[in-house]
């Protein structure tokens, strides 16, 4: 639910000392079912609208490029934003235009 994906955030910010309004990347689950995919994208509209940000917020999302490897999703997002960092720049999602 929506709560769950803005605890999740704001926990993860928490534990990494750092404040929401200064993350400018988010590699989102975003399984491609509406239903699961809805209440992550409102929790975040949620965050968005609740605090000003400072810098603009880039979303990606892993699956789009990789399918759907369960647990080895969130390794493969790890890697794309560990290489993203390190080309300073994001890679474009599968399917964007």
């Amino acid at each position: 639910d929506a709560k769950a994906y803005a605890s999740s955030f704001v926990r993860a910010c928490a534990d990494a000392g750092a404040d929401p309004a200064t993350v400018t990347y988010l590699d989102a689950a975003a399984t491609g079912d509406p239903a699961e995919d809805r209440p992550e994208a409102d929790a975040l509209a949620a965050l968005l609208a609740a605090s000003p940000r400072t810098v603009p917020l880039a979303v990606g999302a892993v699956r789009g490029q990789v399918g759907h490897p369960g647990a080895a999703a969130a390794a493969v997002g790890l890697v794309k934003a560990a290489v993203a960092l390190r080309h300073k720049m994001l890679p474009p999602a599968a399917g964007a235009k």
